[in-house]
């Protein structure tokens, strides 16, 4: 039986995990345990709760159930190194693009670079859908305050969804 190396502490809740297991699937886990191998605590709050499950329950069973994927866990895969999560994130999301989730899931390839990365598949795929549905898309609820940061989004938000009024 694998010895438990540390917890992690994700707002308020804690997860016992191997070291091992852990750097062996994800490149930031190992950098975190070489730069600090005696740790035995962590505390994690860049997620919530359900990604840091999802994440967690991929390092060790190496699956993830379609109704966990979003944008949140595409980043968390991209955040932790996961590539092999990353990759069955970024299809599930292209092959599922609709007018309600491409503004959102074009956004979250923004905020990791997706034009540039492994994602580059699914920043195209968002771009060419609202190319092809422009008068159809729907304002996520997040919308002001992720534009709020990006000058290329406000333009971007400008011409969607300003003149629908």
């Amino acid at each position: 039986q694998l010895k438990i190396i540390i917890t992690f502490y994700f707002l308020g809740n804690t997860f016992p995990c191997h070291k091992f297991i852990l750097s062996r699937r994800s490149p930031y886990f190992k950098a975190m345990y070489e730069f600090d191998p005696q740790k035995k605590n962590a505390k994690m709050e860049d997620f919530n709760i359900k990604v840091y499950k999802t994440v967690l329950t991929f390092l060790y069973q190496n699956r993830v159930e379609s109704t966990e994927i979003d944008c949140q866990l595409l980043q968390a895969a991209n955040f932790f190194l996961v590539p092999e999560l990353f990759k069955i994130c970024s299809q599930y999301l292209e092959e599922n693009l609709n007018t309600r989730n491409v503004i959102e899931i074009m956004t979250a390839t923004h905020e990791i670079n997706g034009s540039k990365n492994e994602c580059k598949s699914l920043h195209d795929a968002c771009t060419k859908f609202i190319k092809n549905h422009c008068g159809k898309l729907s304002k996520p609820q997040n919308w002001n305050e992720v534009v709020s940061n990006c000058s290329q989004l406000k333009a971007l938000s400008k011409a969607l969804f300003e003149d629908k009024k």
